[in-house]
């Protein structure tokens, strides 16, 4: 498995813990009528919409460097001078 595979994962993986944590702050909020829960549950749902935009970019970036590696080495990039 690829080193970026494992990161993909891994990311994904803390993106279900924040859905799972967000949940259940909220159901403690919910009882408990706390503040900190709240505050909590919104600090989690913040961290989980980075993480999800971050592995959005994450994935597009890797499908560039995907097609830079696979473009054929023999053909030289675009050298024409005008």
């Amino acid at each position: 498995m690829a080193l970026y595979n494992f990161h993909r994962i891994l990311i994904a993986a803390a993106i279900l813990f924040d859905v799972g944590y967000t949940y259940f702050a909220i159901n403690r909020w919910r009882a408990n009528d706390s503040a900190t829960e709240l505050y909590m549950a919104i600090g989690t749902t913040v961290v989980m919409i980075g993480f999800v935009f971050y592995l959005i970019r994450f994935n597009r970036k890797m499908k560039t460097v995907k097609k830079v590696l696979q473009r054929d080495p023999a053909t030289p990039a675009d050298t024409s001078t005008p």
